[in-house]
């Protein structure tokens, strides 16, 4: 695959009060093999010893593990993570999101690096994965959902498929978030790069395969579970408003760096806007018939419940 330096991956890792589990996840991260890793981690303000153990790891590699500038402000996820990743951009052919409370497994990352190597480093290019989901003390609990088949294009504003925790991408992909604005607050990081690679008609692959032993926990920010039941159920007390809200935001923030996007996408994110403002019935089905193989999510129970969502936002006078 190349000399050490076309092997090299940045791992951004942004912590807050992992302790409990963050040495599990650093032995990992060591242990990954095929690859040239290198750590980038900034502190939200923790309140325990994450900050020490991080700085203990770092002085068994040295030149390995750095802070990041804003370590120790609070950011909140998503904004920590963009920050990490306008530092990493520079000098990493590869960038990797890390979770504090994760365990990799050894060939993780080379898994990645493979697939995107065969990518153009002009295209835009991303990895993701299944997870192997385990409870608190690593007992296996399941596989996390199918990956299905994703389509182009408006397909991401509306699912994320990409979890953050098995995301790498290209130096390509870095560029380009670190010429786009930060993501709405309402969108995490990994929807957010998932979204824009899709938003330019980069390469996304979506591997089947698991190399992550992803854990469930009282304290997960987000989490998953193998249940189609559950997901659907979270996804309807979600309600429309907030999905709405969320749409709207992704639009708007895409749309302040139209002249990096492909007029297809420009086209869709026009229409959709138009459609979002103006309240019409007739409008919003028009839309929906334009874009329907396409503005959809992975199954058709979850894309009925997204379609009365969207209608159901014409009949409503609330301003979101």
């Amino acid at each position: 695959m190349g000399n050490k330096a076309q092997r090299r991956v940045t791992i951004l890792l942004s912590v807050f009060n992992g302790q409990a589990f963050l040495p599990q996840m650093l032995f990992s991260l060591a242990e990954q093999k095929g690859v040239e890793w290198q750590l980038l981690w900034h502190d939200d303000g923790s309140s325990d010893q994450s900050v020490q153990l991080l700085k203990d790891f770092a002085s068994r590699y040295p030149g390995r593990v750095s802070s990041g500038q804003s370590s120790g402000q609070k950011l909140g996820i998503a904004r920590a993570y963009m920050a990490l990743l306008r530092e990493a951009s520079v000098y990493s052919p590869f960038m990797a999101f890390a979770d504090q409370d994760d365990v990799w497994l050894p060939f993780k990352l080379y898994k990645a690096v493979q697939a995107l190597t065969s990518i153009t480093h002009e295209k835009c290019a991303l990895y993701c994965s299944r997870q192997i989901l385990v409870d608190t003390s690593l007992n296996y609990l399941g596989l996390s959902p199918e990956i299905k088949k994703y389509a182009p294009f408006p397909f991401a504003l509306t699912h994320n498929m990409a979890t953050g925790c098995t995301v790498v991408f290209n130096q390509s992909t870095a560029k380009l978030l670190a010429f786009l604005p930060n993501p709405p607050e309402e969108t995490f990081h990994d929807w957010w790069v998932f979204l824009c690679v899709n938003a330019v008609g980069g390469i996304v692959f979506a591997d089947e395969g698991a190399d992550i032993l992803y854990r469930q926990h009282a304290r997960n920010v987000v989490g998953t579970t193998p249940s189609f039941l559950k997901r659907a159920s979270r996804a309807f007390k979600r309600g429309p408003q907030k999905f709405i809200k969320t749409l709207k935001a992704n639009v708007e923030a895409l749309l302040q760096a139209e002249d990096l996007l492909p007029a297809p996408t420009l086209s869709c994110l026009y229409d959709l806007q138009a459609v979002l403002a103006s309240g019409r019935l007739v409008r919003y089905i028009g839309f929906l018939r334009a874009h329907f193989s396409t503005f959809r999510r992975q199954n058709i129970v979850e894309t009925l419940v997204l379609y009365l969502w969207f209608i159901a936002n014409a009949f409503s006078r609330q301003k979101l």
